[in-house]
């Protein structure tokens, strides 16, 4: 009978933006995506490419989603 191992597996990003390392999750999730179907396709990496949301768009984000503070979509409360 053969012999049973078990083990554990992770897998390691490094990823680099403007020089700085970044933690996949700290990615907005277009990029996550991204790169999720470029592992799919078989690459092992790539360029990765984030436009900064200007303060319009950023408010516009923020009305999506309920308020932590108030629970209403709003980008008037402090945000934590």
């Amino acid at each position: 009978m053969a012999e049973t191992k078990r083990g554990w597996w992770k897998v390691n990003f490094e990823i680099t933006l403007e020089g700085k390392d970044v933690r996949f999750f700290d990615l907005d999730e277009a990029t996550q995506e991204h790169i999720a179907e470029r592992i799919k396709d078989g690459f092992v990496g790539g360029e990765i490419i984030e436009e900064e949301k200007t303060d319009e768009e950023q408010d516009d984000e923020t009305a999506q989603y309920p308020c932590t503070s108030c629970g209403n979509g709003c980008a008037t409360c402090e945000r934590r």
